[in-house]
């Protein structure tokens, strides 16, 4: 699993936060849930293995 960006992990206040929104395909941060549903996703899923989920927004994307 490999996560993207979260409003916990950005350093530099609400100017770089704001600007980090803006970069992000899905205009909002991930949330626990999305985490917990790509997961659920890799749990259930027996034909799936061996890739690394990314879990990002769409930011790897662009």
């Amino acid at each position: 699993m490999s996560a993207g960006p979260g409003p916990r992990c950005l350093a530099g206040g609400v100017k770089n936060t704001l600007r980090a929104l803006k970069d992000l395909p899905a205009r909002r941060f991930g949330q626990p849930e999305d985490i917990a549903h790509a997961i659920e996703l890799s749990m259930t899923n027996p034909y799936m293995t061996g890739h690394t989920l990314t879990v990002d927004g769409g930011l790897v994307a662009t």
